[in-house]
């Protein structure tokens, strides 16, 4: 079990295999394949790779890389196959709260307490890019299941859209609930986004014409 609290958790395409990150630092993998025979897991592997708290955490498509980031604005990135390290990337001034793979799993997407967006390239290990435009700090993104397109929230309570081939800032849904958003997720098709955060409500915006509404 971890040391501290779990701030996020992961599952990896196969469904049965669970990625944890915590105050401890470390990250757990666990095999939930016989979870209905187990009362209590115990972690396949665990590394500590973080100096501080480890605040979010994704797993790219095909299960190869788990990248984490946390208080220490540094982004870990490690192979979820015994979570060997593969590379650190750099950038962020403060907090990393969100990230997300692209599709391909060769992009990486981060959002930061520094109110910026970056973009890394996981083949060369660099920043390919920043997305501008939050007020303040992303807490959540999510990239397009087919089209080159991220979606962001955080505590500016806006949910902003980004066309990735050009780098330019799309849409925005100002307002989008009465408070922190802390999630945005497309659906399977892209056709809705669900929106959630510290407001009560979950919203859905539908895709339209000249939009999500």
């Amino acid at each position: 079990a971890h040391r501290g609290n779990v701030n996020a958790l992961a599952f990896a395409d196969d469904g049965t295999t669970l990625v944890s990150g915590g105050d401890d630092g470390e990250l757990c993998v666990w095999d939930l394949s016989n979870l209905i025979d187990q009362r209590e897991l115990t972690a396949v592997v665990r590394r500590k790779v973080h100096d501080g708290d480890i605040l979010c955490l994704a797993v790219g498509a095909g299960d190869h890389l788990v990248a984490s980031g946390g208080t220490g604005g540094e982004i870990h990135v490690s192979k979820l196959a015994g979570l060997e390290p593969v590379g650190t990337l750099q950038g962020h001034t403060d907090w990393v709260r969100a990230l997300d793979f692209a599709p391909d799993g060769k992009t990486l997407a981060s959002g930061s307490h520094d109110a910026t967006i970056r973009r890394w390239d996981l083949e060369t290990m660099t920043e390919t890019g920043q997305l501008l435009g939050h007020d303040m700090f992303g807490l959540c993104l999510d990239h397009h299941p087919s089209k080159p397109q991220l979606v962001s929230g955080g505590k500016d309570r806006s949910v902003r859209f980004w066309n990735l081939e050009t780098g330019a800032a799309g849409q925005v849904v100002s307002d989008a609930l009465n408070d922190w958003i802390r999630c945005v997720r497309f659906s399977a098709d892209g056709n809705r986004l669900i929106v959630s955060g510290d407001d009560p409500r979950v919203i859905v915006l539908e895709r339209q014409t000249g939009g999500y509404e």
